[in-house]
């Protein structure tokens, strides 16, 4: 089963910001209000939704406030990734089949797939790390998943 309904894809925003927060309101629209690593829904719970930068401050402290390094991301996501980045270089995205892709890329869904009952899991290696280091099967993310499905119905 497809992992999302559809790609989140960034505004083309290049104005130079003092804050990376003020994004968050342009996050939201591109991601369709949706964590770009779980796809859990913001509504009705936006105050526990962040901004994650892809590749860590603690990499690239460059892309702080650069609109196209920032996932808008439930606090869970958020947190369970914080800095990680298995290269510990932010110019290198991935060291032996470990890293993240960047959820807001088509790529992302060929490395994650959501099963019939809304368990989310890595189809790839990449998709594996993912869904390991994001924690994926110890959150109840199938459920809130299901839940969604019923009140959609």
């Amino acid at each position: 089963m497809k992992f999302r309904e559809t790609t989140p894809k960034r505004q083309n925003i290049t104005k130079e910001v003092s804050d990376y927060h003020e994004h968050k309101i342009n996050l939201q629209k591109d991601f369709r209000g949706h964590c770009g690593y779980c796809n859990d829904r913001d509504w009705p719970r936006r105050e526990f939704f962040e901004i994650d930068h892809f590749v860590p401050r603690k990499y690239d402290k460059s892309r702080e406030n650069d609109y196209t390094n920032l996932v808008y991301s439930c606090c869970v996501c958020n947190r369970k990734k914080s800095s990680k980045w298995p290269s510990e270089d932010g110019k290198i995205q991935f060291l032996d089949e470990k890293g993240f892709v960047d959820p807001a890329v088509e790529e992302y869904d060929k490395h994650m797939e959501r099963r019939e009952d809304g368990t989310i899991y890595g189809k790839t290696k990449k998709g594996q790390y993912m869904e390991e280091a994001l924690e994926f099967s110890l959150r109840p993310l199938k459920e809130v998943w299901q839940c969604m499905q019923l009140m959609e119905k």
